[in-house]
C-alpha cells in the first residue's frame, strides 16, 4: 500500500494531458500578448464590404458558411474574429447605426429559411453586444429568408453567396448588381434544406498538449469529440473526450465536458500495472489566429489503478493545456 498515494498522484498528473508549467504558462501568455496584433488582420479578411451608388461603404457582409458552425446558428471561431473586427469599426464611429439582416438561399421551405436567417442575424447582434457595442448602434435585426439574392441559387457557389448576414449602415443605399438566374432557380432548387448544403471550414483539428497529441472533430451545435494519446516516462495513457462550447465570453469560448480513458504504467515507483480514469472539466478556448486556437481547462479526475493484485482509488485535480491547428 505504501506506493499508493505518491504513484497515483504521479499517474494522475500524467493523465492530465498537460501541466501548466512555467514553460507552458509563459507560452500561453506570449500567445495572448501577440493576439491583439494578429487577430484583427486575420479577422478583417473574413468580412466583405457593401457599397452604395457613389462607391462609398454602405455596409458589411458576413458569409454564413464561415461565420457559423455547419448545420447550426452557433458562431464559429472564425465568425467571432470577423465580428470582432466589425465591432471595432462600428464602435469607433459614434454616429454609425446599423441594421443586421440575415439571408438564406432558396433551398428548403420558406419557414425554414426565415427562421434560420433571423436566428443568425440575432446571433451576430448578441455577440456584438457581448463585445460591448452599445445597443443604440443597432437600429433593427431581422431575417429575410431567400429574398434579395446576390447570386444565382441554381448553382452551389450562388447558394453559398446567398447564405449571409449583412450589416447595413443607416442612411446608405446599397447598390445591387442584377442576378442572372438559371432554369434551376426557385422551387426546382429546393431539394434539401439550406443547412445540409452549406459549405464550411472543416471542423477537424490536430492538437498538441503536454505531453499528449489529439485529434478533434466538431459534430455540430458546439459539440466536439476528441481522441487523445499521452506518453510520459513509464506511462501510456489513451483517452476520449467530449465537450461543449456553451458560452461566449468576449473573444473566449467557455467549454465544459468529460474525459475517460485507460492508462498503463511500467516501473512507476517500482510498480507496474494499469488503470482507468474519468475527468470532468471546465475551461476556455481562445482563437488567436484564423486556424490556431489555444485551450485551458481544469477539473477533478477519479482514478482507479491495479497493481500486484491490489486495487487503488484516488482523486486529483487535473489541468489541461493544448494548441490546436484547424484544417480547411
Amino acid at each position: 500500500m505504501g506506493w499508493g498515494a505518491n504513484s497515483l498522484q504521479q499517474l494522475g498528473r500524467s493523465c492530465q494531458a498537460g501541466k501548466v508549467s512555467g514553460l507552458t504558462g509563459t507560452f500561453f501568455a506570449s500567445l495572448l500578448a501577440i493576439s491583439a496584433l494578429v487577430q484583427p488582420a486575420m479577422a478583417s479578411s473574413d468580412a466583405g464590404l457593401l457599397y452604395d451608388g457613389h462607391g462609398d461603404v454602405a455596409g458589411f457582409k458576413l458569409n454564413s458558411s464561415l461565420t457559423f458552425e455547419k448545420n447550426s446558428s452557433q458562431l464559429s471561431h472564425e465568425g467571432k474574429e470577423a465580428i470582432l473586427a466589425l465591432y471595432k469599426r462600428i464602435a469607433a464611429d459614434v454616429a454609425m447605426k446599423v441594421s443586421i439582416v440575415g439571408y438564406s438561399d432558396s433551398s428548403g421551405s420558406d419557414q425554414t429559411n426565415q427562421v434560420l436567417s433571423t436566428t443568425r442575424a440575432q446571433q451576430v447582434r448578441d455577440y456584438l453586444l457581448v463585445l460591448g457595442l452599445p445597443p443604440s448602434h443597432i437600429v433593427e435585426v431581422k431575417g429575410l429568408g431567400a429574398s434579395d439574392p446576390v447570386a444565382d441559387n441554381g448553382t452551389e457557389s450562388g447558394r453559398l453567396a446567398n447564405r449571409r448576414v449583412e450589416l447595413h449602415i443607416a442612411g446608405k443605399n446599397l447598390k445591387r448588381a442584377p442576378v442572372v438566374q438559371t432554369a434551376r432557380q426557385g422551387k426546382h432548387a429546393r431539394t434539401r434544406p439550406e443547412a445540409a448544403s452549406e459549405g464550411n471550414l472543416s471542423a477537424f483539428a490536430f492538437g498538441v498538449g503536454y505531453p499528449d497529441v489529439r485529434l478533434r472533430l466538431g459534430i455540430g451545435d458546439g459539440w466536439n469529440v476528441e481522441a487523445k494519446a499521452a506518453f510520459a516516462q513509464n506511462l501510456q495513457i489513451y483517452s476520449g473526450r467530449i465537450f461543449w462550447d456553451f458560452a461566449s465570453l468576449g473573444p473566449f469560448q467557455a467549454v465544459a465536458g468529460g474525459e475517460g480513458g485507460w492508462a498503463k504504467f511500467d516501473g512507476v515507483d517500482g510498480i507496474s500495472g494499469n488503470g482507468s480514469f474519468f475527468e470532468g472539466f471546465l475551461g476556455a478556448e481562445y482563437p488567436f489566429a484564423r486556424q490556431l486556437r489555444v485551450s485551458v481547462d481544469v477539473g477533478p479526475a477519479w482514478i482507479q489503478a491495479s497493481a500486484q493484485n491490489v486495487d487503488y482509488r484516488t482523486q486529483v485535480l487535473v489541468y489541461n493545456t493544448a494548441l490546436y491547428y484547424f484544417f480547411f
